[in-house]
């Protein structure tokens, strides 16, 4: 549905000072998205393909996030075995490295079944707070602890599931979002938004609730 509204409106917008910014998977359906390749279209397009990340700011990437050192030749597996994604690298590194780099790292075929088994491994609490946190629109901190409890917040934090910036609270990747809440039985999904509509002070976030 939302495809097809952006297509109706990005079909009838000419201004030069317009830009459209989007971004996809490798793998996904082919051609441009929103018709904006149609041989009608005023549309001047360019494209950029994201590359992996090379092993040595993958290892950056783990001191920095993790405050991990992988010998070279583990680092180098990782690498293979993560494809350059920083984040899966990560996840991979969370799930447990063997102390010997000479046993073989038993890594999931892909990056959401891989996540589903940490957040299936996840406290109660530190789930629901994340949940909660994940389902608010604008999540802070006092509204998490309102909806989850102080402790549950901060064991979500130490955790890594949550991240804290000044008052606010988000998920500490889109896709730990995304699998945290669908994951989420409905019974568990209308329970919270039940809980953080009798929070929120704005009138749409309410009823968007």
């Amino acid at each position: 549905a939302t495809t097809a509204v952006l297509e109706f409106a990005l079909a009838r917008l000419s201004r030069p000072s317009l830009r459209v910014l989007l971004a996809r998977r490798s793998g996904s359906e082919a051609g441009v998205p929103l018709g904006l390749a149609r041989g009608n279209s005023s549309w001047r397009l360019a494209h950029l393909r994201v590359e992996s990340v090379s092993a040595s700011d993958l290892d950056r990437v783990l001191r920095a996030k993790l405050d991990v050192a992988l010998s070279r030749p583990r680092l180098l597996e990782l690498h293979r075995l993560s494809g350059g994604n920083p984040f899966f690298a990560i996840e991979i590194v969370r799930a447990g490295l063997p102390a010997s780099s000479s046993d073989l790292l038993a890594v999931p075929d892909s990056l959401g079944t891989l996540l589903e088994g940490r957040l299936a491994s996840l406290p109660d609490a530190a789930r629901l707070a994340a949940l909660r946190a994940v389902a608010a629109s604008q999540a802070t901190r006092a509204l998490v602890e309102r909806a989850a409890g102080v402790d549950a917040l901060a064991e979500a934090l130490r955790l890594g599931i949550l991240e804290q910036e000044n008052e606010r609270i988000r998920p500490a990747h889109p896709l730990l979002a995304s699998a945290l809440y669908g994951g989420a039985t409905p019974w568990e999904r209308r329970t919270t938004h039940e809980v953080l509509s009798r929070l929120v002070d704005d009138p749409e976030e309410r009823a968007r609730h």
